[in-house]
């Protein structure tokens, strides 16, 4: 039995939203003016203190794009309908065709049951129908002492066992001791290491602990910024594989969504030979 779950970032890496941020410009007067920015040039631009920096020093501002409320199920579809898919996409529908555990980890600041419903929309409006009687059927396959529920259930269940992390929520941030000052990547490897736990936590609901108690979990993460993924794979080497020795972790950095660089750990990597 083969046991997946699958931790992804949004914006650049599950699809590629339209979104701008918003930075302040230094033209040839040296008057600071507004403009905006792509996601992808972003980390470029923001680099670059001498031209560029947030509006009026605030990154809440410069970002506002990326928390009104609402916003997020029509950047998710504007995205899907034009075609603007990222290289962690066909994961994210594979995932879901397992009926696996899915975590969104965003640096996004909407509340989570607007990720959660977009989630659900995605599932009605963006699955085939065969697609989604497949994720139903692997739903059963886990619930097998409760396997003659009806379909929505069952898809409720699913979405009751993914793991919505918008790290820049501030409910969200409460709820895993974080502070909206702290560095994303300390956001964003918490949140992860939650999500861990969630899916040991899941998996022992479906299946028993016994069982479990030896079953290996592949757990996967993605994300568009090398940021990101070198600390993760800093907190995954000195953390993660001695904390939960039964996992396999997969990293994938999608910072250049033609050449996806992908890594493994394993708890046997940190054994001496």
């Amino acid at each position: 039995m083969s046991l997946k779950a699958y931790a992804l970032d949004v914006d650049a890496n599950l699809l590629h939203t339209d979104s701008k941020i918003l930075l302040e410009k230094k033209d040839e007067l040296w008057i600071w003016k507004l403009t905006e920015v792509s996601q992808s040039e972003f980390d470029t631009f923001v680099k670059d203190k001498e031209n560029y920096r947030f509006v009026n020093w605030n990154s809440e501002e410069s970002l506002i794009n990326f928390r009104w409320k609402w916003k997020f199920q029509k950047d998710i579809f504007d995205a899907i309908e034009n075609g603007r898919f990222g290289p962690s996409w066909d994961a994210f529908i594979k995932a879901n065709l397992e009926a696996s555990p899915i975590s969104i980890i965003t640096a996004r600041w909407h509340p989570i049951i607007d990720i959660k419903n977009t989630h659900k929309a995605i599932l009605h409006e963006v699955l085939s129908e065969y697609q989604l009687d497949e994720l139903i059927d692997n739903m059963r396959n886990h619930l097998w002492w409760d396997m003659f529920q009806k379909k929505e259930k069952m898809i409720n269940l699913f979405l009751k066992n993914n793991y919505y992390c918008p790290c820049s929520d501030i409910p969200f941030l409460k709820k895993i001791n974080k502070n909206p000052n702290d560095p994303m990547y300390e956001k964003k490897t918490k949140s992860f290491e939650n999500f861990v736990q969630h899916v040991i936590s899941v998996f022992n609901n479906y299946y028993g602990k016994q069982f479990m108690n030896k079953r290996h979990i592949s757990v996967w993460f993605s994300d568009d910024s090398k940021s990101n993924i070198n600390w993760m794979e800093i907190f995954i080497k000195k953390e993660l594989i001695k904390k939960y020795p039964n996992i396999t972790y997969f990293l994938y950095d999608t910072w250049d969504p033609h050449k996806v660089k992908k890594t493994s750990f394993k708890t046997c990597q940190n054994k001496p030979k």
